[in-house]
């Protein structure tokens, strides 16, 4: 079944434009990949990186409170999610007036609204053409309550935008690790398995993969599986004899012979 993914292009109709200047709270690769591209944009924003010690919070806010040019709209909560919802009601105790905002894709949080980057981030900052290429997620139930923050990210972000339902959320989330997470350990067994050649050798044959399945998706795959070369695919199996490749190379045989 899939799921009801809604597209929307950022060239639609006009929108009211909202100023937007977020206190990130959280020091991990996604509050700096957000710091770094929102100063791309001339977005004002800050990093608070230590969500457990809130204490110069009330210092930070008192310095901004005094120019309204520097005042900050939004907490933009990038925490664990584990970490996430008693971080949402701490702040909103403390400082009710400002509204949340949180980039999980897998919690509903009754005080903060989602804006879900479908991207993976590293441990280095990207160009901001990369920034601006990936699709921002929102949920449907959320921006049909609160219509300007849906503003607001038009305003600020030229990012696709895509609005799921709020019952969809886990398996879109299940999506984005799949592809980010699983596809990284996959391509690592298979450097594991074989010779020991640079990695940059397999870029081409990558980057052409990936490029034949944004096109053809099952058609672009090839090689033993496709071809239903046993002898092969036994030759294979008999060099990752007893280590944990092997497994993982059944269970690929076993799941192209589920989907054919």
């Amino acid at each position: 079944m899939e799921m009801n993914y809604k597209s929307l292009n950022p060239q639609g109709s006009p929108h009211k434009a909202t100023r937007f200047q977020p206190l990130i709270i959280g020091g991990g690769r996604l509050a700096h990949h957000f710091h770094h591209y929102l100063n791309s944009l001339g977005t004002p924003n800050q990093i608070f990186p230590d969500s457990r010690k809130l204490a110069g919070l009330d210092d930070l806010l008192n310095e901004c409170s005094e120019s309204s040019e520097a005042r900050f709209t939004h907490f933009w909560l990038m925490v664990s999610d584990d970490a996430l919802s008693a971080l949402s009601i701490t702040l909103f105790d403390r400082y009710s007036r400002i509204p949340q905002i949180h980039s999980s894709a897998t919690l509903s949080l009754p005080l903060a609204t989602t804006l879900h980057p479908l991207m993976s981030f590293g441990p280095e900052l990207y160009p901001k053409e990369n920034y601006e290429r990936f699709p921002l997620t929102v949920i449907k139930e959320e921006i049909e309550k609160h219509p300007d923050f849906f503003g607001l990210i038009r305003s600020t972000f030229q990012n696709q935008i895509l609005v799921i339902k709020d019952c969809d959320r886990v398996r879109y989330h299940l999506n984005c690790s799949m592809i980010s997470n699983f596809s990284v350990l996959l391509w690592d067994a298979a450097m594991t398995a074989g010779p020991d050649l640079p990695s940059r050798a397999f870029q081409p044959i990558l980057q052409q993969t990936l490029q034949n399945f944004m096109h053809l998706r099952e058609s672009a795959l090839t090689g033993p599986l496709a071809r239903g070369d046993k002898n092969t695919l036994n030759r294979h199996l008999e060099i990752l004899q007893g280590t944990p490749e092997q497994r993982l190379y059944e269970a690929f045989m076993e799941y192209h012979a589920h989907r054919t």
